[in-house]
């Protein structure tokens, strides 16, 4: 009888970082919200600490762990009350160049094995007021209050599952393409699962606003 070995997201991590000989995975962490500095080191921290963690555990190759990096932005000047089309117009520009001048062994292809760009070049984290409160305010002793952030995907075409078409299409694109996610799933677990999803992939759980929506696989 022969076995199959499905591989972890670290190590799916791993083989992508030597796929396209990077140095770098993690996600670009944009703040949009500039009432409470205080707030904003805390949430830092707390993602950090998170992220310490994970990679204590056994079984998480040096490689991955060490390679490991949030990248957080803060510019009250051009981010205070930006709006998701509006880093995405950053995040773009940004990925244009930091996918050679933070990877200087890139390799040449940009897709890996399933046909998928990196998850650092093709989301981004947006941290508003509702989102950092809710991880700085977040009930310590309460397991399942961790707070949450918006993951968004830099392509607007690329909606998770819901309907592009709307009359508003500058709306569209604000509204369309993005997810609230735990904070706790800043991670290597969902990193890696994110990353395995097809781009015209319908079936995916998404959450949508603070009353919290769910969609799941079907």
């Amino acid at each position: 009888m022969s076995s199959c070995t499905i591989p972890s997201a670290v190590q799916n991590i791993h083989d992508d970082l030597r796929h396209f000989k990077h140095d770098k995975w993690g996600w670009i962490i944009y703040r949009s919200t500039y009432g409470d500095d205080e707030a904003w080191t805390r949430f830092q921290q707390t993602i950090n600490e998170r992220s310490r963690e994970r990679m204590a555990k056994p079984g998480v190759p040096p490689e991955v762990a060490n390679s490991l990096e949030w990248t957080f932005v803060s510019d009250p000047i051009t981010l205070d009350g930006a709006s998701r089309d509006q880093l995405r117009r950053r995040f773009r520009a940004w990925a244009a160049e930091a996918g050679r001048t933070e990877q200087p062994r890139a390799a040449d292809h940009e897709k890996n094995w399933n046909g998928l760009r990196s998850q650092r070049y093709t989301y981004f984290v947006q941290v508003d007021e509702e989102a950092l409160r809710s991880v700085v305010d977040a009930d310590p002793s309460d397991r399942w209050d961790v707070g949450w952030v918006n993951l968004v995907r830099a392509d607007e075409e690329q909606d998770f599952g819901r309907d592009a078409k709307k009359e508003d299409a500058e709306e569209a694109d604000d509204e369309e393409g993005w997810m609230m996610i735990s904070a706790h799933m800043l991670g290597p677990d969902f990193y890696d699962a994110i990353g395995q999803m097809p781009e015209n992939c319908t079936n995916y759980s998404y959450f949508h606003s603070a009353n919290v929506t769910v969609r799941t696989f079907g």
